[in-house]
């Protein structure tokens, strides 16, 4: 048996290779194109080589003759082939490379600002407990003060459900130990209560008072204000419920905290959107006429919140103040008050010379129309120095026993109009001291017209601006109008 040899002898002199080349080359073709097969000087040099030169060739693959059928390829036989990208794809690889990447970016960035967040309100939250903590210590060191503490008296009810959990967890962290439970007659109610200690000395023990404080508060999930406001609740609608607080709780200060409405209220239009008219509907606007109600009928003022969580906060800044209220000294009742603050930095710069009473007017008048109640928020109470009156837990003002005057009830007849601020008010008493003033100089007006524009050109500082058209056509309407029940527009 032979081996086939893989050597193949070229005779540069065999003739039949020439006829066979001779053979192959195409006819009936011009000049230009014979060129190409023109012999080379290659060619003729291997044809003018006296041996025959031997080429090596690779071994041509072998393949296995299956019995079953012809011989094939395996995948794994084959190249692997890549073919080159094109400048499109290439240039739309590198956009998506680089918008993942401003992605990732942003989404760094985000989480970032979300830590940043997250430790400063953790650095705010320590920064109010040690504060707390250490107005506690110096009240108890000091012998100018007596030492207050608070107890948080809510009802067990707001411990059952799990986000209702989440209404007392900020109070948690900063009042752990001065929470109790107590069972009222009402559910979802939050009150406070004040223990008073006397300077204690370490030679006797010390006197000890309790008092709980004149408010209370009521949490409302957003179903069960929407289930009073529907009259399905089982403790009853909506005012009646109200009633029956001011029935029980005779004095107190009433507040509402709802959390969750706005979410109820578009979940039932959304259900009513998918049922037809079987699911009652209640908007927010029909939500915002019931606060609205609450507070011109029974002086109950309403706070809506997001979830849970928020209602909570506001129930640590109402346990802030209350904690805040007993240790301001008399200058930082003034500095305390924001309606003085404000007044005295616009007008720093002046030489306008303002009254303390002039100032407590103004916010006292508002403070009235805020909680729906009039002199009795003027009480003395016994637990604050002489000259200093509790008129609110947010901004605790001053007033001196003699500003109960009429030029107090001026102001504050004033500041009843829409639009009137502290200095318009202040420059309309200057330029006419009493009621009998204003309305005499109205009354000498002969057209109305004129009586229109009486106090259009009146100046009122900081920036010595004019009173307007619209706010003294108001004015002369209030002082002259003798139909009390026409409506009031500007």
């Amino acid at each position: 048996m032979t081996t086939q040899s893989n050597v193949i002898q070229i005779d540069s002199e065999s003739e039949q290779d020439t006829d066979e080349g001779e053979h192959l080359r195409p006819k009936n073709v011009g000049h230009s194109s014979l060129n190409r097969y023109a012999p080379t000087n290659t060619t003729r040099e291997l044809r003018n080589a006296s041996p025959a030169t031997p080429v090596h060739l690779s071994p041509l693959p072998t393949f296995q003759h299956s019995p079953q059928g012809p011989s094939t390829l395996s995948d794994e036989d084959l190249p692997t082939i890549r073919l080159p990208e094109s400048a499109p794809q290439r240039s739309e690889a590198l956009k998506i490379s680089k918008k993942e990447q401003r992605k990732a970016a942003a989404e760094a960035k985000r989480l970032q600002q979300d830590r940043q967040r997250e430790e400063r309100a953790a650095a705010k939250q320590t920064k109010d407990i040690a504060r707390v903590r250490q107005a506690f210590s110096n009240a108890e060191e000091s012998g100018t003060f007596r030492l207050h503490q608070v107890e948080l008296v809510v009802s067990p009810q707001l411990f059952n459900t799990t986000t209702r959990k989440d209404v007392l967890s900020h109070v948690r962290t900063l009042f752990p130990h001065q929470i109790c439970c107590s069972d009222f007659d009402l559910h979802n109610l939050v009150t406070w209560r004040t223990k008073t200690n006397s300077p204690s000395l370490s030679s006797g023990p010390s006197n000890q008072q309790s008092k709980n404080a004149s408010m209370c508060l009521a949490v409302f999930s957003g179903i069960e204000y929407w289930n009073m406001m529907m009259n399905r609740s089982p403790g009853g609608s909506l005012f009646s419920v109200a009633q029956e607080l001011l029935t029980r709780r005779q004095g107190d200060r009433i507040f509402y905290a709802i959390y969750g409405i706005e979410a109820e209220c578009k979940r039932r239009r959304n259900l009513a959107a998918r049922q037809g008219s079987k699911a009652p509907v209640v908007t927010l606007q029909a939500v915002q006429d019931s606060y609205t109600a609450l507070y011109m009928d029974y002086g109950i003022r309403t706070q809506a919140f997001v979830n849970a969580s928020d209602a909570g906060k506001y129930i640590l800044e109402l346990t802030n103040a209350i904690v805040d209220k007993p240790y301001y000294h008399q200058d930082d009742f003034l500095d305390a008050s924001l309606a003085y603050r404000d007044a005295r930095k616009k007008l720093s710069n002046r030489s306008t010379v303002i009254s303390l009473q002039e100032v407590t007017a103004l916010q006292g008048t508002n403070l009235a129309r805020q909680t729906g109640s009039g002199d009795e928020e003027y009480g003395q109470n016994p637990d604050v120095a002489h000259g200093q009156e509790d008129t609110t837990f947010l901004v605790p003002i001053m007033r001196s026993e003699g500003s109960l005057d009429l030029g107090y009830m001026y102001l504050a007849f004033l500041a009843l109009v829409p639009r009137m601020s502290f200095e318009k008010a202040i420059s309309i008493r200057r330029a006419y001291p009493t009621f009998s003033h204003l309305q005499e100089a109205f009354s000498r007006c002969s057209t109305l017209e004129e009586r229109h524009s009486l106090l259009a050109n009146l100046r009122y500082e900081p920036n010595n601006r004019r009173f307007g058209p619209a706010l003294s056509k108001a004015l002369a309407i209030v002082f002259t109008s003798s139909d009390w029940h026409a409506p009031f527009r500007l």
